[in-house]
């Protein structure tokens, strides 16, 4: 197994950003999350973020609760929580890009796309 170098990656970060896409369960839509806004900055955070991409919910364990994003788009930090029923207000629970865009194409317009 190769392991990720995350010094290159961040660097690639600048060229080519990683959009992570989740289903963001209370705002029922699609839920971007990417190193630019904050939504992780280690390898550790990013796995929870593609953890929270894929999670089906009741077969792969807790939605993954990430603070919700501030008005102008940014995370105030990384904070995700594993837990059901997470009743607090200003964290979106995430789950699988599938149950709100199948295919991300809206969300990579929305992020600048072009091709």
């Amino acid at each position: 197994n190769k392991r990720l170098d995350w010094e290159t990656f961040e660097k690639m970060q600048k060229v080519q950003p990683l959009k992570v896409i989740a289903s963001g369960l209370k705002s029922e839509r699609a839920f971007i999350m990417d190193m630019e806004k904050g939504s992780f900055s280690n390898i550790e955070e990013l796995a929870c973020c593609m953890r929270a991409s894929c999670l089906l919910p009741g077969v792969a364990g807790p939605v993954m609760n990430m603070k919700s994003p501030q008005e102008d788009g940014t995370q105030p930090q990384y904070d995700m929580k594993p837990r059901n029923n997470y009743e607090v207000e200003d964290y979106e629970p995430l789950a699988d890009a599938l149950l709100y865009e199948p295919l991300p194409y809206r969300a990579a317009v929305s992020e600048g796309a072009t091709h």
